[in-house]
C-alpha cells in the first residue's frame, strides 16, 4: 500500500487524501489496467476525477492507476458515478462484463436521460446483466446492432428484423444454414457488435459452423464471442480445428491453437499437431501453440514460450498466477531476460502487493537500469511498483518523478527537486524520454547558467534530436548561433528522429537569409527526402507572390510525377501558394485538379495532402 513516508522522500507533488486511500488497481484489478481489453484513458480519468483527485495532464497511466485515492466506494459504485460523465459509454460496457447486480438500477434510469447512440451500450449492458432495458424491443434506428446483440444475449427468438440490417439476417431468420453464416461474416467486419450478434447465433446452431471455420477461427484470436461459441460446439468441431492448424493462413491457425488450448481436455491427435505448431513459420502461432500446451501439460519448459514475441497479455492470461498478485519471486526472475512492457509492468506491480518490503530493491535497481537495457515501460513500471509497495526507495528521487509524471506544470511541480540530479539524468540516462523531461524539469527550476558546458555537450552531442534542441535553447544567447551557414546545415543534415527542428531551421533560414533561401527551396521541393520535399515546397510558398502563375504550372506537372514523394510535394505546392497571386479562376482551377488527385490517387498521403490543398485554395480551411 502506498504510504506518506513514500511521499515524503519522492518529490512527486501530487494530492493525496485526508483518509484512507486505496488505488484503483487494486480496487478494480490487473485487467482493468493490463489486460486485452484495458480501460481507455477517458474512463480511467473519469474515475480519477470521481474519486477526488485532479489529473494532470503530464503524468503516466501507470501513476494513475497506482495514485492513492480515497477508499470506500465499491468497484461499482465507482463505474456508475461515471455513467454520468464523458465515459458512460465504456462505463456502461464495463458494468454489464461485471455482473453486478447493483448496476442493474443505475443503468436503467440513464436510459431515459441519454441520446439514441447511447442508449445501444446500456442496453447490451443489461442484457449481459440478465434483464431487459426499456425500449429495446422498439427499434431505434440509431442503435439497431445494438439492441440486436441485446436482445439476442436475453435468448430472445426473434421473427423479424429491421431493413436497416444486411439482408443475410432475414435470410438467417427462414432458414439458419452453413452457407448463411458464411453470408452474416461477409457483412459483418471483425470486433464489431455484429460480429458478437452472429456468434451468438452460429451458437445456437454450431452445425452451420463447418464452412466458415477459418473465418471464425481467425476472429476467435481478438473477439471473446467467437471463442466462448467453439468452445460451446465441443466435440462438434474438434477435428476441423485441428485440421485447421494446418491451414495457409496465420490467423485462423493461431485462433485454432487459442481454441484447442481453452478447452478443459486435449485429445492425444490435438497434442500432437499442437507440438508439431511449434516449428510454425509465424511466431504467434508458436507461442499459442506452447501456451495451450503448457496449460495442459505444466512441464513444458517455461523458456519455450516467455521468449517468443507477441502479446505479452496472453501469457499473463492464460498462465495461473501471471494475471495478478501474488506472483512467485522465481517465476519473475526466470524472466528477466525475455519481458515484454506490458507482462513486465503486471509482474513487478504484483511483487509489490506480494511482498514489497521483499522486492523493494529489485523495484529501485529496476528503475535506475544500471545495464541500460532496460524498456522505458518496465521502469515506469518499477516505479509504480515501488509507490505502491510503500517502501522509501534509495534510488534518485528526481528520477522516479520522472518515469512516473514528467516534466511538470510549474511552479509547484518543481517543489522539492535538486537541479544537480536532473542534470545528471539529463546527461547519463540511456532512455531518451527520461533525459528530455529531466531537462526540461531542469529549466524550469532554473540557475542553469552555471551549467554551460553540460548544455553546450548536449546540444551538440546527445543521440536524441529533442534533448539537443531543448539544451541548444537553454544556452545564453551569446553561446547560441545562427548564422546563414549554421541554419543551413541544421536544415539539410538528415536526422530522422528531427524533422521537425529540420523544418524549423529552415523557416529561421528564410527570415535571416531570404536572398539565398528561394534557390534553396525550389531545389529541395525536387528532392527524393520527403521531409526536404516537403519543406520545401512549403516554404516556395513565402517567395511566390509574382511567381504563383509559373509555380502552379510546376505543381501541375509535379502532379503527374511517378514518385508518391514528388506527387505530394506537388500538391503541398499548389496548397501554399498565395490566393492574392493567383487569381480566383487559376485557384478554383487548381483546386478542382487537386480534388480529383485526392479522391484517385494511388497513394494515401497524396490523397491527404491534394485534399487539404484543394480545401486551402477556396479559402474554406
Amino acid at each position: 500500500m502506498p504510504s506518506r513516508e513514500w511521499f515524503d522522500a519522492v518529490p512527486l507533488n501530487v494530492p493525496l487524501p485526508d483518509g484512507p486511500w486505496t488505488t484503483l488497481l487494486q480496487e478494480l484489478g490487473f485487467e482493468a489496467a493490463f489486460g486485452e481489453s484495458a480501460f481507455p484513458d477517458e474512463l480511467l480519468t473519469d474515475l480519477l476525477v470521481s474519486a477526488g483527485r485532479p489529473v494532470m495532464s503530464d503524468e503516466s497511466r501507470l501513476l494513475r492507476w497506482v495514485t492513492p485515492i480515497p477508499s470506500g466506494p465499491t468497484p461499482t459504485e465507482r463505474l456508475v458515478d461515471c455513467l454520468s460523465r464523458g465515459s458512460a459509454v465504456p462505463a456502461a460496457r464495463e458494468l454489464g462484463l461485471r455482473g453486478d447486480a447493483d448496476a442493474v438500477g443505475p443503468l436503467r434510469m440513464l436510459l431515459g436521460t441519454v441520446r439514441p447512440w447511447m442508449r445501444g451500450s446500456i442496453w447490451v449492458a443489461l442484457a449481459r446483466l440478465g434483464v431487459a432495458g426499456e425500449g429495446v424491443r422498439e427499434w431505434e434506428p440509431d442503435a439497431v446492432e445494438e439492441q440486436l446483440l441485446a436482445r439476442l444475449l436475453l435468448g430472445e427468438v426473434l421473427d423479424e428484423v429491421p431493413a436497416s440490417l444486411p439482408d443475410a439476417f432475414g435470410a438467417w431468420l427462414e432458414a439458419p444454414t452453413a452457407a448463411g453464416l458464411t453470408a452474416l461474416l461477409e457483412c459483418t467486419s471483425s470486433g464489431s457488435v455484429l460480429s458478437e450478434a452472429v456468434a451468438l447465433l452460429a451458437r445456437v446452431f454450431p452445425a452451420t459452423l463447418d464452412e466458415s471455420l477459418v473465418e471464425v477461427t481467425s476472429r476467435a484470436t481478438e473477439e471473446p464471442a467467437w471463442l466462448e461459441t467453439l468452445l460451446a460446439a465441443g466435440d462438434d468441431v474438434l477435428e476441423e480445428l485441428v485440421e485447421v492448424l494446418g491451414a495457409p493462413d496465420w490467423r485462423a491457425r493461431m485462433g485454432a491453437a487459442i481454441v484447442l488450448g481453452s478447452r478443459p481436455e486435449l485429445p492425444e491427435v490435438a497434442v500432437e499437431t499442437l507440438r508439431a505448431a511449434l516449428a510454425d513459420d509465424d511466431s504467434d502461432v508458436r507461442r499459442e501453440a506452447a501456451l495451450a500446451l503448457h496449460r495442459h501439460d505444466a512441464s513444458v519448459p517455461l523458456a519455450e514460450w516467455t521468449s517468443m514475441h507477441g502479446y505479452p497479455t496472453r501469457v499473463a492470461a492464460v498462465v495461473p498466477g501471471f494475471s495478478g498478485p501474488p506472483v512467485s519471486g522465481l517465476a519473475f526472475g526466470a524472466l528477466l531476460q525475455s519481458w515484454h512492457g506490458q507482462l513486465g509492468a503486471r509482474l513487478v506491480l504484483g511483487l509489490a502487493l506480494e511482498d514489497p518490503a521483499l522486492h523493494a530493491p529489485l523495484f529501485d535497481r529496476i528503475a535506475k537500469d544500471p545495464t541500460r537495457d532496460q524498456p522505458i515501460e518496465v521502469r515506469r513500471a518499477a516505479a509504480a511498483a515501488s509507490l505502491l509497495g510503500g517502501v522509501v526507495p534509495t534510488a534518485m528521487p528526481e528520477l522516479l518523478r520522472v518515469l512516473l509524471r514528467g516534466e511538470g506544470e510549474a511552479p509547484a511541480s518543481t517543489r522539492g527537486l535538486r537541479l544537480e540530479a536532473l542534470l545528471a539524468l539529463a546527461a547519463r540516462d540511456a532512455d531518451w524520454e527520461v533525459r528530455v523531461a529531466a531537462l526540461r524539469l531542469a529549466a524550469r527550476c532554473g540557475g542553469l547558467e552555471a551549467h554551460v558546458p553540460l548544455l553546450q555537450i548536449l546540444a551538440e552531442s546527445d543521440s536524441d534530436g529533442t534533448v539537443r534542441e531543448i539544451a541548444a535553447g537553454l544556452l545564453p544567447a551569446r553561446f547560441r548561433s545562427e548564422t546563414p551557414g549554421d541554419l543551413l546545415a541544421s536544415s539539410i543534415v538528415r536526422d530522422p528522429a528531427d524533422a521537425e527542428s529540420r523544418s524549423r531551421a529552415l523557416g529561421r533560414l528564410a527570415e535571416v537569409a531570404p536572398e539565398r533561401t528561394r534557390g534553396l527551396a525550389e531545389a529541395l521541393s525536387s528532392s527524393d527526402d520527403r521531409d526536404l520535399a516537403l519543406m520545401g515546397s512549403r516554404l516556395l510558398g513565402r517567395f511566390a507572390a509574382e511567381a504563383a502563375p509559373d509555380l502552379a504550372r510546376r505543381g501541375l506537372a509535379g502532379l503527374k510525377s511517378e514518385s508518391w514523394v514528388r506527387r505530394e510535394a506537388a500538391a503541398a505546392l499548389l496548397g501554399n501558394l498565395p490566393a492574392a497571386g493567383l487569381g480566383a479562376d487559376l485557384a478554383e482551377e487548381l483546386a478542382e485538379v487537386l480534388e480529383v488527385v485526392g479522391t484517385d490517387d494511388d497513394d494515401a498521403d497524396v490523397r491527404r495532402m491534394a485534399a487539404w490543398a484543394a480545401v486551402t485554395l477556396r479559402g474554406e480551411r
